[in-house]
């Protein structure tokens, strides 16, 4: 399998998964994008990267290990928003299972977190979000 489709099952596994109902497509009003949101996404809302995607082999195995970056969006300066949109994301994604064409999940786990206040300019002014960046390594197995 190409590395392109592996990491394009995997990005189309994630999606699906977010797709269903659950707590954190909720949490985030359905809104999640792949590496940016359309200008003008109304707040809450997710946004999921590639970071990286090394492959590792071993003498019977060949693996992809990706780094996903989910950040999520509030523009709600109280934290409680922001907060349950990472609990549930966590909730959904975290050692969890995920179904991937073409490839076998060995695990999918939260690495890290950092949390920011931005200043985005809009016609209105500027405002502050809050934002959470949230790192999942993503190890499958692609024999």
């Amino acid at each position: 399998m190409a590395d392109a489709d592996v990491l394009i099952n995997l990005c189309t596994a994630i999606y699906t998964k977010f797709s269903t109902s659950n707590d954190f497509n909720t949490s985030v009003n359905g809104q999640l994008f792949e590496n940016e949101a359309p200008e003008g996404t109304e707040y809450p809302y997710a946004v999921y990267s590639i970071v990286s995607a090394p492959k590792e082999k071993t003498f019977s195995e060949e693996y992809t290990n990706t780094l996903i970056q989910l950040s999520l969006y509030s523009s709600n300066m109280d934290s409680t928003e922001i907060k349950n949109m990472y609990y549930q994301a966590k909730a959904l994604f975290h050692e969890k299972e995920l179904t991937i064409t073409g490839s076998t999940l060995v695990w999918m786990k939260k690495e890290t977190l950092i949390t920011d206040i931005q200043e985005e300019t809009t016609p209105g002014g500027t405002r502050k979000v809050r934002v959470y960046h949230v790192d999942f390594e993503v190890k499958t197995s692609l024999n």
